[in-house]
């Protein structure tokens, strides 16, 4: 019994920290474009450390241009035919990756990789001008 109890725990401890972990927070993210704003499409992965970090900057800039920015995230591992296609209509092939769109359609940037809090609020700024 006791062999039984340690092998149940050594499979359930990592499938309970995967489904804690793979909630996503969606606290700021809307999933779909709505008005005619600019649009920053956020390409994310659950276990990845640089969009956690990401996440946070984002929690500090992001409240200050909500009104005029719209931000899109997308889970790269969501099976959707909707994160597909925006993948491949991106050529995302690293997280995270932001896609700065403008209001009337045309992408502004793309950058990969992690961004500090100065650059990311400078490109927000260019992107409401």
């Amino acid at each position: 019994m006791k062999n039984f109890s340690i092998i149940t725990l050594i499979f359930l401890v990592p499938l309970l920290a995967y489904l804690a972990l793979s909630k996503p927070d969606a606290s700021l993210a809307i999933k779909s474009p709505q008005g005619n704003k600019p649009q920053i499409m956020k390409f994310t992965s659950l276990m990845c450390l640089d969009c956690k970090k990401l996440d946070g900057v984002f929690k500090q800039v992001y409240p200050k241009y909500s009104d005029k920015i719209i931000l899109i995230e997308i889970p790269v591992q969501a099976e959707t035919e909707y994160t597909k296609t925006q993948v491949q209509k991106y050529n995302v092939t690293l997280v995270p990756t932001l896609v700065f769109i403008t209001a009337k359609g045309k992408k502004l940037y793309k950058t990969e990789g992690y961004m500090e809090k100065e650059a990311l609020e400078q490109k927000m700024k260019a992107l409401i001008k």
